[in-house]
C-alpha cells in the first residue's frame, strides 16, 4: 500500500485506526456530532419595499421631438439675433434628419 497525503502510515498503526482516531485539533461542529453546537445566527431583517417612482415613463423619441420643437421655437423667436436664429434652424434640421435616419429606420 502506498502512502497518501491524507493517511500517513506510522509503525504499529493500521489504516482503520488512522480513520477512526479523533484528531488532536479542535473538531468542526459540522463533522463531529460530539462537538458543541454553535449558537444560531439570528435571521437578517427583511428589506422594506421601496415606493414606486412617481415620475412618468420617458419616451426617448417623444422627448427628442419635444426638444427639437423647443429649438425651432428659439429659431422663430424674433428677439434672437438673425445669425443665432440661423444656427438654431441648422440644429433643428440636423436633429430632424438624424431622427428620421436613426430612430425611424430602427422601427422596421
Amino acid at each position: 500500500m502506498t502512502r497518501g497525503p491524507c493517511y500517513p502510515r506510522r509503525p504499529g498503526r493500521t489504516v482503520v485506526a488512522a480513520l477512526t482516531e479523533r484528531p488532536k485539533h479542535a473538531p468542526m461542529a459540522a463533522i463531529d456530532p460530539r462537538a458543541p453546537a454553535r449558537p444560531a445566527v439570528p435571521p437578517r431583517p427583511r428589506r422594506t419595499t421601496r415606493p414606486k417612482a412617481t415620475y412618468p415613463y420617458l419616451n426617448r423619441e417623444r422627448s427628442w421631438l419635444e426638444f427639437n420643437a423647443r429649438v425651432l421655437h428659439e429659431a422663430r423667436d424674433e428677439r434672437n439675433p438673425l445669425l443665432e436664429r440661423v444656427k438654431f434652424l441648422a440644429i433643428f434640421a440636423g436633429n430632424l434628419d438624424e431622427f428620421f435616419q436613426v430612430r425611424m429606420a430602427g422601427l422596421r
